[in-house]
């Protein structure tokens, strides 16, 4: 029997995006991923590792405007706040050299980022 004959029986999945956002599953990044690497109406195997999963994407549609944009913002925003915390920590490490001191991290950070409530 083929493998793709359980398709003509099952519901399709909601849309969902490259990350995995709109899968009510414990695999949705797996699952998003396998989807996305697999053409059109092609059947795949996808293994979880507790199971396997029978795949087929039937389409792919492309994001809005709107999700292209509130994803670059969150992709921001991550790389913002990584090179914060990469720059106080080199900062710290630093001074740490330099003077040979014990630095309290969070008042320096308050004092270099230029934070309110400097204790």
């Amino acid at each position: 029997q083929n493998a793709s004959d359980g398709f003509a029986t099952a519901a399709p999945s909601a849309p969902f995006t490259r990350t995995g956002a709109g899968i009510d599953s414990d695999f949705a990044r797996l699952i998003a991923n396998a989807s996305f690497e697999t053409a059109p109406t092609q059947t795949i195997l996808v293994d979880t590792g507790a199971g396997t999963i029978l795949l087929r994407t039937e389409t792919i549609i492309a994001a809005s405007a709107d999700d292209v944009q509130e994803q670059s913002q969150l992709i921001a925003a991550s790389f913002d706040e990584l090179t914060q915390t990469d720059m106080n920590t080199a900062i710290n490490i630093r001074l740490a050299d330099i003077h040979n001191l014990d630095v309290n991290v969070d008042i320096v950070r308050q004092i270099l980022l230029g934070q309110a409530d400097v204790q």
